[in-house]
């Protein structure tokens, strides 16, 4: 609203200086002109006060909606289907979700409302142009909507242009994030020349998509300005013909003149609000191959807690891939034991862990059925069961190659806790893992910060992290996948130890090559 009250006082300033031309033209006194100059001040400071109002506005308004764009993005992400991941591609899908949002949260707001302001002065110039002389109102009526031809003409071709652009942009960001993201690789091989290489054939559909677009845009600005040029001649010569004739002051001249100059500006902003228009429309398409991919299946159904977790016929195939990677697995798993799952490479050991684990929910043949609290309740089939819960209040998890999050190292062990742990408890498991010495080094003990900007960790310290922040989470099913393998041999004994006293109530799945390990072990499942 303060935008469309600002425009509308704008048209107000060149109807008061023809005014003035019109009073000094006839022999009106100082001192009526004098008061019609104070108006013209007073409507400049308003539209001065409204124009910081809707900027100060929108600064909140464009952060806020865009921020809501890259949520819904993100979370979409979050929940795809398993399968969808397969050519995931992080710095493609990160250009997608951080620009194509900024750029159609811009848009709805800067543009949308320019639009409705600029569609309101033409209304209120057309208006008073009217009154002032009809000729030209009709004059500035037909450049309108020559200008709107213009744009018909060629908006097609834009939009297939700046979407051919975003893309191949998008393949580019990817490539160049590899440059960052593989520059210890780069360096200890020194492949410099190789990925310089890589950037440079990257780049060429970039330069070839923004020389393609930014052409056709400037053909339709520069066939729209030429066509305001030729229109304004006509403008004038018209205007003074009418002066000419007595059918208008010459004060209304000037005051057209400056209507017809603020018209061609919108006009050519309507021409500018088509390209701006096809950009965004390119980066919702962008955006809605996001939104539209396909969503993993859920459960509605919460369990508490779980006694045992089996399958039956379990045949599971990788997307891509002809040959099940398994096929055909039945087997149960139950408290009071430390199983292992063992085979050779290859046979789906660690498939197994994550399709108990309902990380690829929908895709399997079979059933993975849970074991409920209570002697008279039926296992739970995956796909009734809401698995997010079922993950982050009932199991665990230890990844063979733990990532590390970017935060203090107190928060990378206690991250999984429902509530927060005891200090004594994390030291003693720190003690206990052999993390004394990671501390030893760590300028500000636990709240030291992990990561590229922080402390760097060994594969080992990371597989200890993994572990202990299981522990301290206490789930009552615990899968780990090769947990040793970057361990030292004290370490690997203290957590076949502790599995083993686990294993009592708690359903606990190792994947392992670790004699060690495998030897406290009294439940195997060989696969293969």
């Amino acid at each position: 609203m303060a935008s469309v009250a600002k425009a509308l006082i704008d048209t107000v300033t060149p109807l008061i200086v023809g005014l003035v031309i019109n009073l000094l033209v006839t022999g009106s006194t100082v001192q009526n002109v004098m008061w019609w100059c104070v108006a013209a001040a007073a409507s400049g400071v308003c539209s001065a006060v409204l124009g910081y109002y809707a900027n100060y506005t929108y600064g909140g308004l464009q952060i806020d909606s865009d921020y809501q764009l890259e949520k819904r993005a993100i979370d979409k992400v979050w929940h795809w289907r398993q399968d969808q991941y397969a050519s995931y591609d992080a710095a493609e899908c990160h250009r997608r979700v951080n620009n194509d949002s900024n750029v159609i949260s811009v848009f709805f707001l800067m543009s949308g409302i320019k639009f409705v302001v600029s569609l309101g002065s033409i209304v209120a110039l057309l208006v008073v142009l009217l009154t002032i002389n009809v000729a030209v109102a009709i004059l500035c009526g037909i450049l309108t909507m020559l200008s709107g031809l213009v744009y018909l003409h060629l908006h097609n071709e834009v939009f297939r242009k700046n979407l051919e652009y975003k893309q191949a942009f998008a393949r580019y960001a990817t490539c160049e994030l590899s440059q960052f993201a593989d520059v210890m690789f780069i360096r200890r091989h020194v492949l410099f020349d190789r990925y310089k290489q890589l950037l440079d054939h990257s780049i060429v559909d970039v330069r070839a998509g923004y020389v393609r677009n930014n052409e056709v845009v400037a053909r339709l600005s520069s066939q729209n300005a030429a066509l305001c040029a030729c229109l304004q001649a006509v403008m004038l010569l018209l205007g003074a013909w009418q002066v000419a004739v007595g059918n208008m002051q010459v004060g209304y001249l000037a005051t057209a003149s400056s209507y017809f100059g603020m018209l061609v500006t919108t006009v050519q902003y309507f021409t500018e609000f088509g390209v701006d228009y096809q950009s965004c429309r390119a980066s919702f398409e962008r955006i809605k191959e996001i939104w539209a991919r396909p969503q993993e299946p859920n459960g509605s159904q919460v369990i508490p807690d779980v006694h045992s977790l089996g399958c039956k016929d379990l045949t599971f195939t990788y997307p891509g891939k002809d040959a099940p990677t398994v096929k055909g697995l039945s087997t149960l798993f139950e408290p009071g034991q430390l199983w292992a799952v063992i085979g050779q490479n290859g046979t789906g050991k660690s498939t197994l862990l994550k399709l108990l684990n309902a990380e690829w929910a929908g895709l399997y043949e079979g059933s993975v059925e849970y074991g409920v609290t209570g002697p008279t309740k039926e296992p739970i089939e995956q796909s009734e069961v809401d698995h997010y819960a079922l993950r982050r209040d009932v199991f665990g998890f230890v990844e063979q190659e733990p990532p590390i999050v970017e935060d203090s190292l107190w928060n990378n062990l206690t991250m999984m806790c429902a509530e927060e742990p005891s200090r004594e408890r994390v030291m003693e498991l720190v003690q206990q893992f052999g993390l004394e010495h990671l501390l030893a080094t760590c300028p500000d003990g636990l709240d030291t910060v992990l990561g590229e900007s922080g402390i760097s960790l060994s594969g080992g310290e990371k597989q200890k992290v993994a572990i202990i922040r299981m522990l301290l989470a206490g789930p009552r099913v615990m899968l780990l996948d090769e947990p040793t393998s970057a361990l030292d041999a004290h370490s690997a004994g203290v957590l076949a130890q502790v599995l083993r006293e686990m294993s009592r109530d708690h359903v606990i799945i190792v994947v392992s090559h670790d004699k060690k390990l495998l030897s406290a072990c009294d439940g195997v499942l060989e696969l293969g």
